[in-house]
């Protein structure tokens, strides 16, 4: 898209780019960090270009997120999917 993130529009796409077979599992515990990232490709512009301009890593606050952390590991597939300046 237009701040460089990848378009990923379903599940297939994901598994495609990670060469995933599409009957793993992996969607049941990627839910968390990929809806963050959808949220961030689809509402991010914003937030990413004022990131870049600034030369600051681009904060994400999450409320609520107490099952959440206790996938912490997992969040780190944002920064596959993130461009390496974010």
């Amino acid at each position: 898209n237009d701040v460089g993130l990848l378009e990923l529009s379903s599940w297939s796409d994901y598994y495609r780019l990670r060469k995933i077979p599409l009957s793993s599992p992996v969607a049941l515990l990627l839910t968390f960090p990929l809806t963050i990232y959808h949220a961030l490709a689809t509402h991010g512009h914003v937030p990413i270009t004022v990131a870049r301009m600034l030369k600051r890593p681009l904060r994400v606050h999450l409320v609520g997120v107490e099952k959440e952390l206790n996938f912490l590991d997992i969040f780190q597939e944002l920064g596959y999917l993130l461009p390496e300046a974010l």
